[in-house]
This record gives structure tokens, C-alpha cells and sequence, in this order.
């Protein structure tokens, strides 16, 4: 059954907001400001993206901290405690 257009905006803004947020958010309450329930949203954004919103965190964390590493800058513990690149400190 495809997505109405809302849905696939509000899935995609909660896509961005796994990725980015600095702090971690609990996924009730991106769910909530999605407008679903969390089961729905969990079922919802696994059958547009391929990965539960869970999965698709912790890949966002680990190739943002990939891009530290490969960038010869930072530590792997530092790189592994980095929330997001502009964690880091100046060089």
C-alpha cells in the first residue's frame, strides 16, 4: 500500500532527526511528533527505508564517526563518543 504524500513528508523529517540530533531522542517521541503511535511509526519508516528507525541510528552514528577516523583527526574513543561531527574539537 504506498504512503500518502504527509506521511512520506513527516517519515522523512523523522529521518533527519535520527541522523541529526545531537542528543538522542526516544523514538515515542518522534513518533508523537510524527502523529503515530510508536508501533506505527516503527512499521512506517521500516517499509520506506529499509531499516527499523534504531537501525538507521546507530548506522548514522558509526559512519559519522567512519568519517572521523578516516579523517586521521580524532582517537577512536573520541571519534566513538562523538554525537555528531561539530562534537569535535577544533584541531
Amino acid at each position: 500500500m504506498p504512503l500518502d504524500a504527509d506521511v512520506f513528508r513527516r517519515l522523512w523529517r523523522a529521518r533527519d532527526l535520527l541522523r541529526e540530533s545531537v542528543e538522542p531522542r526516544h523514538l515515542r517521541e518522534i513518533a508523537r511528533e510524527s502523529g503515530m503511535s510508536m508501533f506505527h511509526f516503527i512499521r512506517q519508516f521500516e517499509a520506506l527505508f529499509g531499516s527499523t528507525p534504531h537501525q538507521f541510528r546507530i548506522a548514522a552514528r558509526l559512519d559519522r564517526a567512519r568519517i572521523l577516523l578516516a579523517a586521521r583527526q580524532h582517537s577512536v574513543t573520541l571519534a566513538s563518543r562523538l554525537r555528531t561531527p561539530n562534537d569535535a574539537p577544533a584541531s
